[in-house]
């Protein structure tokens, strides 16, 4: 987020990572978004073990434990 804008966001769906301000869009070239798309690709695979370890932790049986959101937060 900038100023309260989600400026691009991880579409776990087409797995790619996508602008959500045009001028994301218009200013950032491919390699970027690619670039992008690998760490969230990474992170998503990080984040579905980390879930399965905390599953494991609490006790949760399949399917209690389905609705996630992850958010990535840099500086203040």
């Amino acid at each position: 987020m900038v100023d309260g804008l989600v400026i691009s966001q991880y579409d776990s769906n087409t797995r790619n990572v996508v602008p959500r301000q045009a001028w994301m869009e218009e200013h950032l070239d491919q390699e970027y978004w690619e670039s992008e798309t690998l760490l969230a690709r990474t992170a998503e695979g990080a984040l579905k073990a980390d879930i399965q370890i905390l599953k494991e932790r609490f006790k949760q049986a399949e399917g209690e434990f389905t609705d996630h959101v992850w958010v990535r937060l840099f500086g203040l």
